[in-house]
């Protein structure tokens, strides 16, 4: 048999279940195949912040492993904390979404990497967001104050139906200019179209 080389896997609903647990044996057995010579790259939509402590129990940084963070917007080594690669929104393209999303009844999210900057604290699924990501939210009346530094992400949580209904709405302006997806159900993101 061939030797598997690399493991990518997503996390929510794929390597940890929905009480937010690693099972036992899985995590047991993603460290055998690292110390079989295997890396393991964690993908996800999650902000880094969000995967490090997954990334630090799985020991991927001692094994080569890599974080893709934010819908592949970074890359991160954890063995160096070097980020091997990060495509932002311009602040332009950040300034545009506030501006545009301001019309809807959603929650706008984003982060530095220590708070979960939000228009409304108290908005559907935000607290979730921050508990998950190992963030501490904080409510800013208007994002454009705080949208002052490097973005790999806008974060739009609002109900499913809400979503569903308003969704041509929510992206028409960024059709072909960046990628609007959603995540979740209750989750719809704004991250670089890339090159």
């Amino acid at each position: 048999m061939e030797h598997i080389k690399i493991i990518v896997t997503d996390i929510d609903g794929t390597l940890i279940s929905s009480d937010g647990t690693l099972d036992e044996t899985t995590k047991k057995a993603l460290i055998r195949a690292q110390q079989n010579g295997t890396r393991v790259v964690l993908a996800s939509g999650r902000p880094t912040s969000g995967m490090l402590p997954l990334a630090a129990e799985l020991d991927i940084a001692n094994y080569g492993g890599m974080i893709v963070s934010y819908n592949g917007s970074k890359v991160l080594n954890p063995a160096t904390d070097e980020v091997l690669f990060h495509q932002p929104l311009s602040h332009e393209e950040v300034l545009s979404i506030i501006d545009h999303l301001e019309q809807f009844d959603v929650s706008m999210m984003f982060d530095d990497g220590t708070y979960l900057y939000t228009n409304n604290e108290n908005g559907y699924m935000v607290q979730h967001e921050a508990e998950m990501c190992y963030l501490e939210s904080k409510p800013i009346q208007d994002l454009r104050d705080v949208a002052t530094f490097t973005l790999s992400k806008v974060l739009v949580s609002a109900t499913p139906e809400y979503l569903q209904e308003h969704h041509d709405a929510l992206v028409a302006p960024f059709l072909g200019k960046l990628n609007c997806v959603f995540s979740a159900p209750f989750y719809l993101e704004y991250t670089n179209a890339g090159d």
